[in-house]
């Protein structure tokens, strides 16, 4: 009987010690101007809180909700993935950014949010804009905005599809009521 929830339990820890990496080499690479040895105590101690927090048990332990832990994989995913697009920009990491990306919205719609993520990420702390004082390895807004223009259409095609399943399930909803209380009143 038990053996049947194995399976499930078992992708979501693989999943979720693969995010607990993620956020271990998320930190190695953002933080990568920082000395080797602090690097690795930084990345090792946010990876250990980020294990060990209780605020998203309920993504690990219910077989439900499973979406959680796998958005959050490519969530991160995406933000590994766009660092190293930064450090070389070469279109190939770019595609796989916004591969990622795709695959962390079909996941879960709260990656809608990510574009905005990375246009902060932008400015702090890979310093590709400045709010003032403009210097030569800064980059215009312009660009940065065109460059996450992909990002921003997938977003709103998925608000769009997110706001039309609830507009639909809301309706359900309301029949049901409906029937609910006719079958009460009526018997």
């Amino acid at each position: 009987r038990y053996a049947s929830f194995f399976g499930y339990h078992s992708k979501k820890t693989l999943n979720r010690f693969l995010a607990i990496l993620l956020v271990k080499h998320y930190q190695n690479t953002l933080n990568s101007k920082i000395p080797d040895y602090h690097i690795l105590f930084i990345a090792t101690l946010a990876a250990l809180l980020f294990a060990i927090h209780p605020q998203r048990v309920g993504s690990v332990v219910w077989i439900a909700e499973r979406k959680g832990v796998l958005s959050l994989f490519f969530i991160l995913l995406t933000l590994i993935s766009y660092l190293f697009y930064v450090r070389t920009m070469h279109f190939s990491r770019y595609l796989l950014t916004l591969f990622s990306f795709l695959l962390a919205l079909l996941s879960k719609p709260i990656a809608v949010t990510l574009p905005i993520l990375l246009l902060l990420l932008d400015i702090y702390p890979l310093n590709r804009a400045k709010l003032i004082n403009y210097s030569i390895n800064t980059v215009s807004y312009k660009i940065l905005l065109l460059e996450k223009l992909p990002f921003l259409a997938f977003s709103t095609v998925s608000i769009i599809l997110t706001l039309a399943a609830q507009k639909n399930s809301w309706g359900n909803q309301n029949r049901n009521i409906t029937h609910f209380r006719t079958v009460v009143k009526h018997g």
